[in-house]
């Protein structure tokens, strides 16, 4: 028996139930560390960005979701665009941002931004590590053409292969699915860094640099317990650029090759 991680379940359709919308964005309050992290991608994204925008620059959001990166991007430029396939995540989405283009819409099957749209800075949070490989590469094989010749795309992997807690909750997982093959225990994906540049080098990207969080070994995303209390050595592991890979949360800036 396959695990739900394993299934052929297509990534479009993941979100598109009544009311997903709403439990998804709810979860970054629930759970510490959805929220914790959170945080710490806020001020990335400012950061991040702020070098690559004046105020008319347009911003892409792709997979949008409920609205939440599409927010703090309208902080930073008056021409954001947020597209997304689920209109239950859209839904939560525009009752959070009135001043933004929200679109329903699959870009990697009717592009049709691409007859007249560029943007500066495209976006894409919590969706290449969940997403089937083929599409991963439509979805950068679409994005291409709608990002300036000198913009940057920016996008997360929160499922770092080579991170302890995830290798640890992924071999936990498996063991329980062996034992109790009825339960189907979830088993989280994971996405490395060497795939990651196989997919941008077949798109036509290249990573010019990266931010890393999170290389304590916590297991899950959803455990309850606080996990600021790891924040001064978090900060002490995010400025070493050997720790980029033990830790789970990488953001890629990149740039057209």
């Amino acid at each position: 028996m396959k695990s739900k991680s394993e299934e052929s379940v297509e990534y479009r359709l993941s979100h598109t139930a009544e009311g997903k919308g709403v439990s998804y964005h709810e979860s970054f309050d629930n759970y510490p560390y959805r929220r914790y992290m959170w945080i710490w991608e806020k001020k990335q994204l400012h950061e991040l960005i702020r070098p690559h925008l004046v105020k008319k620059n347009s911003i892409l959001d792709f997979a949008c979701g409920t609205g939440r990166i599409l927010a703090e991007l309208t902080k930073m430029s008056d021409n954001v665009v947020g597209v997304d396939v689920s209109e239950s995540m859209l839904s939560v989405a525009r009752e959070r941002v009135s001043n933004s283009e929200i679109l329903n819409m699959d870009i990697t099957r009717d592009n049709f931004l691409e007859v007249n749209r560029r943007f500066q800075v495209i976006v894409a949070f919590r969706f290449f590590l969940n997403a089937q490989n083929s599409l991963r590469k439509e979805a950068f094989n679409a994005l291409n053409p709608l990002l300036e010749d000198d913009g940057v795309l920016i996008f997360n992997n929160h499922g770092n292969s080579s991170h302890l807690g995830l290798i640890m909750q992924r071999s936990i997982m498996k063991f329980k699915n062996f034992i109790w093959p009825k339960k189907n225990y979830f088993i989280p994906k994971k996405l490395s860094k060497s795939q990651i540049e196989e997919l941008l080098d077949e798109s036509g990207f290249k990573i010019t640099h990266c931010v890393h969080r999170n290389v304590w070994p916590i297991m899950s995303e959803k455990r309850k317990k606080d996990v600021a209390k790891f924040e001064k050595i978090e900060n002490w592991f995010s400025e070493k650029n050997f720790f980029e890979k033990l830790s789970r949360n990488v953001i890629y800036v990149c740039e057209k090759k």
